[in-house]
């Protein structure tokens, strides 16, 4: 309980999937529907919903990005 008297609010965590190598990660950060999505760099894609609210991140070819020591980790 905060010093407010009221309790935190429990948000659902964001959904991630676990790479695989030579596979794609990517990161929900929000349930919104995807209106449109932009590759702000090579492999890096960004999805948007219809206000332009940032809902999803996507990494392509995760195994070509990281030493496979650090995919060890996350997997």
């Amino acid at each position: 309980m905060r010093e407010n008297g009221q309790t935190p609010r429990k948000l659902p965590l964001p959904r991630r999937s676990t790479p695989q190598k030579g596979q794609n990660f990517s990161f929900e950060i929000s349930a919104a529907e995807v209106e449109t999505a932009k590759e702000n760099e090579p492999g890096f894609i960004a999805d948007y919903d219809a206000d332009g609210h940032l809902v999803g991140v996507e990494v392509l070819w995760v195994s070509k990005r990281a030493r496979s020591a650090a995919l060890d980790k996350v997997a």
